[in-house]
């Protein structure tokens, strides 16, 4: 006997649907196994934990399957593992402006580690910060961002930098290029101060597993992702989410 969760879907009807029509397919993906046939396994290394999982079950097309997953030493092959499930989650883009950086550690020392990178408000003309990105970089593309971001550094934060007070850089940027960014998805956070008061009140929108793409030459910082675009995207993707769960409300 497997001990597992139960997962319990909405399947109300939208208007004018006739009950009988309804039918909801669920495959179930399996990453984890943490009780079986009587047997606790919260102790075991994962590594073991995986090997009960795939002699417990077979995969059946449409309806249960393995979640997808490796296990490497190499990091370039966990990059792009990492590269093919970033780019099946948000399908646009974001147009970013690094302004501040922290100091690279071990193999990164002299060179930056990550940036801190901001969307652009139009209606208070200020740079809002929305995610940390440290990822996705060659030693070569580190190299080239932390050269050409070298000469843009000044001594403190612009006046029209949003940003968290507890979060403290080791080096400030004047607003002088813009990235070309994807991620997993945009969340709510109570650090970033992206698109802040639009969704939430008092907090902002930040992204998970942000990937540089490229530098875009060809705009200026304020030609940068807005807020507003921000919070459309955030919406947007609620509502995407809640359709596929069949959480759409009836009004």
């Amino acid at each position: 006997m497997v001990d597992s969760g139960v997962m319990i879907l909405s399947t109300r009807a939208r208007k004018g649907v006739i009950l009988s029509d309804i039918k909801v397919a669920v495959c179930t993906f399996a990453f984890d196994i943490l009780y079986i046939n009587g047997r606790p396994l919260l102790h075991e290394q994962l590594k073991v934990r995986r090997e009960e999982l795939y002699n417990s079950f077979a995969e059946v097309p449409g309806e249960f399957r393995f979640a997808t997953a490796i296990t490497s030493n190499d990091l370039e092959e966990i990059q792009k593992f990492l590269e093919n499930a970033v780019s099946s989650s948000v399908g646009d883009t974001l147009d970013l402006v690094p302004i501040a950086a922290f100091h690279g550690r071990g193999k990164r020392t002299g060179v930056y580690g990550s940036f801190l990178l901001a969307c652009y408000d139009e209606q208070n003309d200020e740079y809002q910060s929305i995610c940390n990105i440290g990822t996705g970089f060659s030693e070569l593309q580190l190299e080239e961002r932390s050269k050409s971001l070298g000469s843009k550094v000044i001594p403190k934060p612009k006046p029209y930098y949003r940003v968290a007070d507890s979060m403290n850089p080791d080096v400030w940027f004047e607003p002088a290029e813009v990235w070309e960014v994807k991620a997993a998805d945009l969340s709510i956070s109570p650090v970033h101060r992206a698109a802040s008061g639009i969704v939430d009140p008092n907090k902002g929108i930040s992204l998970r597993f942000p990937r540089l793409q490229r530098v875009r030459d060809d705009k200026s910082p304020e030609q940068a992702t807005t807020s507003e675009q921000v919070a459309e995207m955030y919406q947007a993707q609620k509502i995407n989410h809640m359709n596929n769960n069949g959480e759409e409300d009836d009004e």
